[in-house]
C-alpha cells in the first residue's frame, strides 16, 4: 500500500498571487476596500482575488500592484502583458516548438497562443500557469525582466 507524500503540493499560481497580494496590502496597512478603490475595482472583487475565488488576469494582477505601490506604469518599462508574451514566445522558439504544439501541449487553441504572444489579449493566471507548465519554466521566470534583456 502506498503512503501519502510527505511533501506538500505547490500552491497554484492563483493561489500564490492571491496570497503575496492580501500580504502586501494588510502589510500596507490598507482595507480591502481602500485598494479595491485605488485600482478602480469592487472591494468584492479584491475579496475574491485574496481568496482566489476570481482567476484574474495579468492586466488586473498589475492594476492592483500599481495601485498598492502607488506607481504609475511609465512608458519606457513593458507591462506585465508584454513582459510575459516577449518572454514566452522566446521560451517557445529556444526549445523548438510551434505555437501549435505549445497550445496542445497547455490544453489551448493556437489562435490564443498567437494572441497572448502578441499581447494583444489579457491572459489569465490559471492561462499562464498552463503555459508555463507546457514549457517545463515556473510563471514567475515568464514573468521576469531579466529574460527578456
Amino acid at each position: 500500500m502506498n503512503e501519502p507524500s510527505s511533501s506538500p503540493e505547490r500552491p497554484t499560481f492563483r493561489h500564490r498571487c492571491a496570497a503575496e497580494l492580501k500580504s502586501k496590502r494588510e502589510t500596507a496597512g490598507l482595507s480591502q476596500e481602500s485598494l479595491a478603490e485605488r485600482a478602480g475595482f469592487h472591494r468584492s472583487y479584491v475579496s475574491q482575488v485574496e481568496r482566489a475565488v476570481q482567476n484574474m488576469s495579468l492586466d488586473n494582477l498589475e492594476r492592483l500592484h500599481l495601485a498598492l505601490t502607488q506607481m504609475q506604469l511609465s512608458g519606457d518599462i513593458k507591462s506585465l502583458r508584454m513582459r510575459f508574451a516577449k518572454n514566452m514566445k522566446r521560451e517557445r522558439v529556444d526549445q523548438g516548438l510551434s505555437q501549435e504544439k505549445l497550445a496542445e501541449l497547455a490544453g489551448l487553441h493556437r489562435t490564443y497562443v498567437s494572441q497572448v504572444e502578441r499581447g494583444v489579449t489579457s491572459i489569465s493566471l490559471d492561462n499562464v500557469e498552463k503555459l508555463a507548465a507546457a514549457l517545463g519554466r515556473d510563471e514567475e521566470s515568464l514573468l521576469d525582466t531579466h529574460i527578456n534583456s
